[in-house]
């Protein structure tokens, strides 16, 4: 039961849309033979043949007796009578009896044998090759999104969920050659197994750690002074005119050296500080804002002088560099609450300004918001504005389903439910998708553990993003260890139905995918994004198809797996 963990890597990257797999049994695709075994006894046709075979018998001896009984009696009175025909009447009743008898004592036990002997190799061969064509049957298909999708929105889930998702539907997307932006917002690296997976596989990987490599980001690069400013006010401001009125002045005082270091000492200036500009520089700055105006603003550039002192490392003005396949820049816990927040704002501004600048024209792209909930909700709003706007796929993946995450709730075609431990959450998405409905997962996600863990390692430059820790070939391995690849059908599923307390029980990597389409029609199907269900047999990169849609070439290419040979 060797996995080879190169072997799974490379099928995560097969090109197509990809966000988990759904399990489909394939024993309930296996004929039975139908021919009744061979019977020594009579059976109840035989019975019924024996019966009108002796009213038969009955009926001959009737008209026999009778015709002797009137030829005796014709030969006593003329001496003499025609006995030409009841002779041979009674040889052939004789014969008749004698193959009545033959047949009411049924099959000979010599015989017998034989035909279940040819019987059961009939058998054996038909279930022989019903075996071979049930065992190349793929048991897990990709689910995707219907055609035209365009922004998927996904709830819930933990560390391990939102890991194994992107990590399957990251690596379908890099496949199709499609360049991918990811903003890690939750916190703990939930995009390293992504970035591990990819680089592996030879994919140019981008990968900052935000705000432990603020000073040499490249977050910055390309936008121009006033993208700049724009970015910082929205992400810092609650009073956006006032904000703008005083850092369009400084950014003009501190002309042509626009650094943020230099727009910080500008503000500590203002606020009465020494700063490090010349003493030009600092004159202009000085006599900026008349000194009632200056005590009138006092708290608001004291407030922006807090903010801008956390980023006055982040380098601006250099031109942009040549975009990597995987952009992934991931906020992580160390630095203040306060400098995560801003750096979690500053990167949904950047995310922004960043498609505002698209050229027409531009490559598709995938843009993927891990930790939504900690942007505002009309920053998402202008985010898949933007996205659709330039036919951009767009995932969000929301931690709760309340605030930011309950307003675009349906926005999206697609929606993925993952495990929602708050039962209020729990409760709006199952009456989202409609309660009652039910569905199945494999006994290989709902008995799957929760032994992973996350690593993480320090080093001098700071934190280093350390991948989630999988151990490829741990499905396959439970898989043979509970028997589950020779267990029945209804040992193979489980059955769950959409109720707050199920949605609350997930498995960490199961999901439910919910799209609705015209006619208030919902398609809903769980799911599972477990990367390492590769390392399974019978899984498929591509949707499931019904056996009879596949050809006899098709079907004689696929090896069935001996170790997991059905009963």
């Amino acid at each position: 039961m060797e996995v080879d963990p190169e072997d799974v890597r490379r099928r995560l990257f097969s090109a197509g849309e990809r966000l988990g797999w759904q399990f489909r049994d394939r024993h309930r695709f296996w004929k039975h033979w139908t021919a009744p075994r061979p019977e020594r006894g009579r059976g109840p046709l035989m019975n019924v043949v024996l019966a009108g075979f002796a009213l038969v018998l009955v009926l001959l001896a009737a008209v026999l007796s009778l015709d002797t009984w009137q030829e005796a009696w014709i030969s006593s009175q003329t001496g003499r009578g025609d006995w030409s025909w009841v002779g041979p009447g009674w040889v052939l009743f004789v014969a008749l009896v004698f193959v009545f008898l033959m047949l009411l004592r049924g099959v000979p036990r010599a015989r017998h044998a034989v035909m279940v002997a040819h019987w059961e190799r009939d058998r054996d061969a038909y279930n022989a090759a019903e075996r071979a064509r049930v065992d190349a049957i793929d048991e897990w298909g990709a689910v995707c999104t219907l055609p035209g999708t365009r922004r998927i929105d996904v709830y819930g889930g933990e560390h391990e969920g939102w890991a194994s998702f992107l990590t399957t539907f990251g690596t379908s997307m890099l496949a199709d050659q499609t360049p991918m932006v990811v903003l890690d917002l939750s916190r703990t690296g939930v995009s390293g197994e992504l970035c591990d997976v990819a680089r592996r596989s030879g994919v140019e990987c981008h990968l900052e750690l935000l705000p432990d490599e603020i000073a040499g980001s490249s977050l910055l690069d390309g936008l121009t002074a006033e993208d700049v400013k724009d970015v910082l006010i929205e992400a810092t401001s609650d009073d956006r005119v006032l904000d703008d009125r005083i850092l369009t002045a400084v950014y003009e005082a501190v002309r042509p050296n626009q650094t943020l270091s230099r727009v910080h000492d500008a503000l500590a200036i203002l606020l009465g500080s020494p700063g490090r500009l010349g003493d030009e520089e600092t004159a202009r700055v000085r006599a900026l804002f008349a000194e009632d105006q200056l005590r009138r603003l006092h708290d608001r550039i004291q407030r922006l002088e807090a903010y801008i002192a956390h980023l006055s490392d982040l380098p601006t003005g250099r031109p942009a560099g040549q975009t990597a396949r995987l952009t992934c820049l991931s906020v992580t816990q160390r630095g203040s609450q306060l400098t995560t927040e801003l750096v979690a704002d500053l990167l949904g501004q950047w995310l922004i300004r960043s498609l505002k600048n698209v050229r027409q024209g531009q490559s598709p792209r995938t843009i993927v918001v891990a930790g939504a909930d900690q942007l505002k909700t009309r920053h998402l709003e202008q985010v898949a504005g933007l996205c659709d706007a330039l036919g951009f796929r767009l995932v969000l993946l929301f931690q709760h389903l309340r605030d930011s995450g309950t307003a675009l709730l349906g926005g999206g075609r697609a929606t993925v439910f993952m495990r929602l431990g708050n039962y209020e959450e729990a409760e709006r998405a199952a009456n989202f998708i409609g309660r009652g409905y039910r569905f199945e997962l494999a006994r290989v996600t709902t008995e799957h553990g929760e032994s992973d863990t996350t690593a993480r390692t320090r080093s001098s430059t700071g934190e280093v993003l350390s991948p989630f820790t999988r151990r490829w070939g741990s499905s396959r391995t439970r898989a043979h260890s509970t028997s589950w690849s020779y267990a029945e059908t209804r040992q193979r599923v489980h059955e769950l139905f959409v109720e707050p307390t199920h949605l609350q029980a997930l498995p960490p990597t199961a999901f439910v995918l919910v799209q609705h389409v015209a006619d208030r029609q919902v398609l809903a199907v769980a799911a599972d994004c477990n990367p390492d269900l590769l390392s399974l047999p019978r899984v498929s990169t591509q949707p499931l198809v019904e056996p009879d849609q596949l050809s006899a070439p098709q079907l004689a290419g696929r090896t069935p797996d001996p170790t997991t040979a059905p009963d």
